[in-house]
């Protein structure tokens, strides 16, 4: 069945997720701000998880302040027929101020991000092991167009040590001693924006470098505006 939330107030489920979407059903969310930055962030997993068979459209909407922003797909085996090929997209949202996860898919789960902006993730406030932008795992796919990101966040030297430990620690776990002789596996996570964890994850960009961050800021902007106009509040 097809579930419209205008306007959300749900605080962190059973498992510990903000907005837990699930049951094989879809979803639909506008103009909507998903702000768990007052949550304490060892009682909070993810802002906003797709999973178990689900599937959602996103329009207007803003993710920020969490750990981990957004998974799509449980990465479970036990859920891997009902979560494949079911699609999720975001148009004209923003995912910003986030430690990783802007947002991470896997599962062979499919994304469109039409127009979409993601920026500073790696927040001091919000870093928990390593930082990165989107991430696409082994079979998943991401169509990524008209969008851009930006980075302004420096890590302190503590944080870049530990991002750069966990994310060579990672590629280990994923490729094996092999991935110690490729370059990108000691890439630092403050500039891994749209990463593929493997040779068939699938990402495709259209006109997403070259997007002006100007253009895209001021459509994103749009969002407090129809948020005010319709009497929308944040969800947290």
């Amino acid at each position: 069945s097809n579930r419209r939330f205008p306007a959300l107030d749900f605080r962190p489920g059973k498992d510990n997720d903000a907005l837990q979407f699930s049951r094989e059903q879809h979803f639909y969310v506008s103009n909507c701000i998903i702000d768990t930055s007052e949550i304490p962030q060892g009682s909070l997993d993810e802002a906003c998880g797709i999973t178990h068979g689900a599937s959602a459209e996103f329009d207007h909407c803003l993710f920020r302040g969490a750990g981990k922003l957004v998974l799509i797909g449980s990465g479970d085996k036990k859920f891997a027929e009902v979560e494949k090929g079911k699609t999720v997209v975001f148009k004209d949202c923003w995912f910003d101020h986030f430690g990783r996860r802007g947002p991470e898919i896997q599962s062979g789960m499919n994304v469109l991000m039409d127009h979409c902006l993601i920026s500073n993730w790696g927040s001091p406030d919000f870093f928990d092991v390593r930082a990165f932008g989107v991430w696409v795992h082994e079979g998943a796919y991401l169509n990524i167009k008209y969008s851009a990101f930006i980075q302004s966040m420096k890590p302190t030297l503590w944080l870049w040590i530990k991002d750069h430990a966990n994310h060579i620690g990672q590629a280990i776990k994923d490729g094996g001693i092999g991935a110690l002789f490729k370059r990108r596996t000691y890439a630092s996570g403050y500039k891994r924006a749209p990463m593929r964890q493997a040779t068939n994850a699938h990402v495709r960009m259209t006109m997403t470098e070259a997007a002006s961050p100007c253009t895209i800021v001021s459509r994103m902007a749009n969002l407090f505006l129809i948020t005010r106009q319709h009497g929308m509040r944040p969800i947290f």
